[in-house]
């Protein structure tokens, strides 16, 4: 899971991570299993922990949303028929024309491994990393805060 995330473009990688902040400060979920996989992308979100101009975080977070609707997980289960499963990330993705905001549904099969995500890593502030513009500067700042 975090290698398919390692690739994706910057766009995608910062809408993830807006995704993976509502799941890890989502009080009234107890249980991982629990948790619903969707999620509301804003453009106003967008623009306040990535510092950019609105006109610049719509069409990241359009871009950020179509990447991660095109990309797949890999997955290598250990048993069962197949020694590899490629899923697609998303199950849906929606735009509402006009408000600056998108819904979107992760696949329920690729979702227990993205909230677990929020667990098992090092976690870092968006407002430390919401700065970064290079993949690789994100690559080595995530490489330094674990």
């Amino acid at each position: 899971m975090t290698e398919a995330a390692y690739y994706l473009p910057l766009q995608a990688k910062r809408v993830l991570w807006l995704c993976l902040m509502q799941a890890y400060f989502n009080d009234s979920q107890e249980d991982d299993s629990d948790v619903l996989p969707l999620f509301k992308i804003s453009v106003s979100d967008y623009v306040k922990y990535f510092n950019v101009a609105t006109s610049v975080a719509s069409r990241d977070v359009k871009a950020g949303v179509n990447a991660l609707g095109e990309s797949t997980v890999t997955f290598y289960p250990k048993e069962g028929e197949f020694e590899e499963v490629k899923r697609p990330w998303l199950a849906e993705a929606g735009m509402k024309r006009g408000r600056g905001s998108w819904q979107i549904e992760f696949n329920y099969k690729v979702m227990p491994f993205l909230v677990g995500l929020t667990s098992q890593f090092t976690t870092y502030s968006l407002y430390d990393c919401g700065q970064l513009n290079s993949v690789r500067v994100i690559r080595l700042y995530e490489s330094l805060c674990q």
